[in-house]
């Protein structure tokens, strides 16, 4: 005859099962970082490239680049990349004339200070720089060796 005490799992059991869980959901967490930061790199290389097609509408209509005026994207050119009077952020000439928005929101990291670098090097050249969580197998830094991905103009 059975005893009561025969239907349940004993203590032992319990925490055995318990670590086993702990474990799988220590190691599931761990996973899980490397796809997040995976991710927000994916996000800063397209933000990247909204950046620079914003840039080639820009010369498509003015003929040149926008010259920098900050360390950063949006400090030379605001919260949006709008050119409101016909010249450029310099204030030279810019045939194409009148309000255009090249970019509504100029988009920020999204999880650290780091900010998106936009160097003008000519009328001509450009190259806009971000810091990745994991750093490409080929380090690709800008000028004042700031950041280890690089976008140039086509």
């Amino acid at each position: 005859m059975k005893d009561s005490f025969d239907k349940g799992y004993t203590l032992i059991e319990l925490m055995i099962v318990m670590a086993v869980v702990a474990v799988l959901s220590g190691i599931s967490i761990f996973a899980m970082q490397g796809a997040r930061a995976s991710a927000r790199d994916g996000q800063r290389k397209g933000d990247l490239e909204a950046i620079r097609s914003a840039l080639e509408l820009y010369k498509s209509d003015c003929g040149f680049y926008p010259q920098a005026s900050g360390n950063d994207f949006e400090d030379t050119f605001g919260s949006s990349f709008t050119n409101t009077d016909g010249t450029d952020f310099n204030g030279d000439s810019c045939p194409a004339g009148g309000t255009r928005t090249y970019l509504n929101d100029v988009p920020a990291d999204p999880q650290t200070t780091n900010d998106y670098r936009y160097n003008s090097t000519s009328n001509f050249t450009y190259e806009l720089c971000t810091v990745l969580e994991e750093p490409p197998t080929t380090t690709q830094s800008c000028s004042g060796s700031y950041g280890n991905y690089r976008v140039t103009n086509p």
